[in-house]
Parts: C-alpha cells; structure tokens; sequence
C-alpha cells in the first residue's frame, strides 16, 4: 500500500482507522516530495496550458501530484493546520502543474470568486474548469455546468445539462440537484417529475448526511453486530432511505444478518432480502436492480411473490375446462396421433438430409437439451450456495436485466442478457 493510500486513509477514516488530520498531512507531505524538485521548492509557479493537458507517466509522480492537492485543501480548509489560502494555492499550482484535475479546479474556483489573494479573473476560471473537466473530474464539470447554465444561450444550457448528468453519474450532489432542476423545469429536456423526484430525494439523503441511526448502524458493523445493524437499516428503510435498503438486503443476502430475530414464523430470508432489492432497484440502484434479476432467475426466495400473483381468471376457468372434458377427448385422441406421425415423417426427413450432406449440424432438440442441463447445473449450483429455492420467472429476470442494461447502462446486466439471448432463456433465442 502506497503513502497516499495510508495517507487518504487517515484523512477520510475509516473503519478501522480513526480519522486524524495531522499524521494525514504528515505522511501526505512525505508522499509530495516526490515531485520535481524545481516545482516541490518553488515558492512561484506559472501553469501552461501545456501543463493543464499533461498526464504523467511517472506513478510515483501521480501519487505526488494528488499528495500536493490533498496539502492545499487541508491549508485552504483548515485541517489538522491553522487555515492559510497562500500556503493552499502553492500546493494546488504545484499539483496542477503535473495536471492534477482536482487542484485544476479548485484554482479555478480561487480565480473565480478572487480567494488567495488572486485577481478575481472569470475567464480563467473557466480555462480552469473546461481543464479539469476533460479530465473527468466532477466538481469542475459541475463548476462549468453553474456558469454555462446562466447564459441565454441554448447551446450553453444543453452543455450545462450534459456536464451536470456525467458530474451526476460520478455522485456529485450539486450536479444532482441541478440536473433534478431541468427535468422538473422541462427546459432543454422533457419534463418528467419522476425522476426529478427522486434525483432531488438523493439530494437530500445524501446531502444531510442521513439520520443518527446510519451512524449506529456503521458503529454496529465495526462491532461486528450485524443483526443491530440489520434492524437499524430495516427502520431506516421504511423511512425511503436507498442506501439503508440495498445495505439491509445485503446483511441478509450474505448471510451476514439473521431474520430470525426480527421477523416472526420463520421467513425465508431471501424473501425479506428480495423485498429490499426490489425497493432499492426502484430508487434507480442498478446494482439492486440486476440483484432482483439474479432472484428471479436462481428462484430465490420468489414462492411468496408468485403466491400473490395467481388470479381469479386461473381459478374459474378449471369449471369450465371439467365439462368440456368428455367432448374434447376424442378430438385430442385424433389430433395426438396426427402430430406423431408428422413428426415421425420429419425425422426422418432429417436423417436422410444427414447421409446426404454428410453434415453433424446440432439439431434443435440437441441445443434444447444443453440449455435445459445448463439451467438444471445453475440452479443446483444456486441450491447449494443458497439454499431453499423458489420458482424461477425468467421473464421479470429478463425485464430487470433489461431496465439495468437500459436506464444505467450496467455491464453486468448486458452480460446476463447475452446469456438469455444466446440460449433462449426467457426470450426468444437470438445468436
């Protein structure tokens, strides 16, 4: 593990480190000597434009780089040093010299509202900002997005919308709250109140820093208790809370938690765990919705979902499927033979074409039986990892995969449709 690592580690704690500032700015001190000496010891440093498009190869020189910005924003905030903007902007130019995007921006912001000491220059800012942002850096692609969004210019707000949906995408909140702000306006996209809702419900989980009981949950966790914790994010589930969700159904996917001691008559745990998944997938967790996709597909706690997906139509058409019996039976008599032997014709219609090409092509009952023994193979392997098993619905699998594929763009979930695609797993095969 590198000093930065270590360093980072200290500075943000974790669990099993203590945050303490100091010894973060020590060891980050340490890591930042890394960089060229002329820059390490200038106390005036000029940034190029050359210098805001370089990427170093060196990685020892990268840790540097992000060494020296972790030292201005620790002067410039204040953390474990008394608070000093000078001593700050040395740092940031030292690192954005080797093209840090972090310390790019956070100059960008000194020049735009005049901090530091420096002439308040907003022109700068932005070459400042446009730097970073091509870099991918969230908070200057959310800076650019703020200013362009002003302008009148409808080419300007279209980029501002993109800026703010990849600042979004990398969890900044403040590109959240803006993007939730054209969805709710319909200005430059299509309004749509959903979205904004629960863009602006991120927003304000995240941005409060969540109920106490989140912090006793981690506490919990630290401890190794997770049935404590388990309880407290099942409490703060059914408050809405996302992440209280996915982190109750993953206590009891894993393992980790037992249902037992909070809900009565035995549940079957991946039940409970799938009725989080599902609440979280439907707060826009791509994660929660592939997990619900997996249920489905395994059969994992899926008997008391189908249970309350049985109709009233299936129930009264048995009636009259019992007095049509007698008349449709010859019939069906008539129609069984007919088929056999049309389907005796066909194979050995088939056999000749074989001897006459001379070809071993797989038939399609061959390709049936492989997919049928890999399905049986997956849910035996399924049994074993996790047990009791339901009914599978590849079907709503399918639509999960499909809505994680489409709206996050998930990986994992395009894999898993391949698979269903390529053996006709809930949908038509397609190769």
């Amino acid at each position: 593990m590198n000093r930065v690592t270590i360093a980072t580690d200290y500075y943000q704690g974790t669990g099993k480190i203590k945050r303490n500032f100091q010894k973060a700015l020590k060891i980050f001190k340490v890591a930042a000597r890394h960089l060229p000496e002329e820059i390490y010891k200038a106390d005036k440093i000029e940034i190029t434009q050359k210098d805001l498009e370089f990427h170093p190869k060196s990685e020892k020189i990268s840790y540097a780089a992000r060494a020296a910005a972790y030292i201005g924003q620790m002067y410039w905030r204040g953390e474990g040093v008394e608070a000093n903007e000078i001593e700050a902007r040395k740092w940031y130019q030292r690192s954005a010299k080797m093209g840090y995007s972090a310390a790019i921006n956070a100059l960008g912001v000194m020049y735009k509202y005049g901090y530091s000491q420096l002439k308040q220059d907003e022109d700068l800012a932005i070459k400042y900002f446009i730097a970073a942002s091509n870099k991918g850096n969230p908070d200057a692609q959310t800076n650019l997005g703020r200013i362009l969004v002003e302008s009148n210019n409808v080419e300007n707000k279209i980029s501002a919308y993109n800026l703010f949906q990849q600042a979004s995408k990398l969890g900044n909140i403040v590109a959240s709250y803006n993007l939730a702000h054209f969805y709710l306006s319909g200005e430059i996209v299509p309004e749509n109140c959903v979205f904004s809702a629960s863009l602006y419900k991120t927003v304000a989980e995240r941005a409060s820093y969540y109920d106490e009981l989140f912090e006793e949950a981690k506490l919990d966790l630290r401890r190794r208790d997770y049935n404590a914790a388990l309880l407290k994010y099942i409490i703060l589930s059914e408050q809405g809370y996302e992440m209280a969700q996915s982190n109750a159904a993953y206590l009891i996917d894993e393992g980790l938690a037992s249902v037992d001691s909070i809900f009565y008559n035995e549940p079957n745990p991946y039940s409970i765990a799938l009725i989080y998944w599902k609440r979280s997938a439907n707060q826009l967790n791509s994660d929660a919705r592939v997990k619900v996709g997996d249920y489905f597909f395994y059969g994992l706690g899926t008997d008391e979902y189908m249970e309350e997906e049985v109709t009233e139509s299936d129930e009264s058409s048995s009636d009259d499927d019992t007095e049509n019996d007698d008349n449709d039976n010859g019939q069906e008599k008539e129609e069984k033979k007919s088929s056999k032997e049309e389907e005796k014709e066909k194979e050995a219609k088939k056999e000749e074409k074989k001897h006459e090409t001379g070809t071993t092509e797989m038939d399609e009952s061959t390709r049936h039986e492989i997919k049928n023994s890999m399905l049986r193979l997956s849910q035996k392997i399924a049994g074993r990892l996790f047990g009791k098993q339901g009914t599978p619905d590849y079907s709503i699998a399918f639509g999960y995969y499909q809505a994680a594929a489409d709206n996050e763009k998930s990986s994992l979930a395009m894999w898993n449709l391949a698979f269903m695609y390529e053996y006709g797993i809930g949908v038509k095969k397609v190769k």
